[in-house]
C-alpha cells in the first residue's frame, strides 16, 4: 500500500480567515514546506473555488487529482443540524456534485460567496 504524507483539513480562499493568494499553486508551494504528498482541497461546495478546481486538478487514474507533483481529494466541511462540523470526502466531480444537490434544500448558504463551512440543516447520519 502506498503511503501519503496528508492534511485533510484545511479551507479554500472563500473562507474567512484565509488568504485571498489561496489556490492550487500555492497549496503546491506549501505542501513542499511541509513535506505533504497529498491535501484536500477544503470548501469543494463553494461556487468559484469548485470552478477553480475543476479548470486546474488533473484527475489521476485509480483515483484523486493532480496539480504539479502534489496529490489531491476533494474535499469540504459541513455543520449539521447539531453544529457537529463534518468533514466530506469526495472521489470525484460527479458525486461531489450529486451530494450538494441533495444538500441544497437543506441549506441557505452552500452557495454562498464565502461559503467555507455551509450549514445543513440535517442529521449527522
Amino acid at each position: 500500500m502506498q503511503e501519503f504524507n496528508s492534511d485533510f483539513h484545511i479551507h479554500g480562499p472563500r473562507s474567512i480567515g484565509v488568504s485571498k493568494n489561496m489556490d492550487l499553486p500555492h497549496m503546491v508551494h506549501g505542501a513542499h514546506q511541509k513535506g505533504l504528498q497529498l491535501v484536500a482541497t477544503g470548501d469543494c461546495f463553494q461556487p468559484d473555488w469548485l470552478k477553480h478546481l475543476k479548470e486546474n486538478l488533473v484527475p489521476v487514474k485509480g483515483g484523486g487529482f493532480m496539480h504539479g507533483d502534489v496529490h489531491f481529494i476533494l474535499q469540504t466541511e459541513v455543520e449539521d443540524e447539531e453544529s457537529v462540523h463534518e468533514i466530506l470526502l469526495f472521489p470525484g466531480f460527479d458525486v461531489l456534485e450529486a451530494i450538494k444537490k441533495r444538500f441544497k434544500p437543506a441549506s441557505t448558504n452552500i452557495d454562498h460567496e464565502w461559503g467555507g463551512r455551509p450549514r445543513v440543516n440535517l442529521s449527522p447520519e
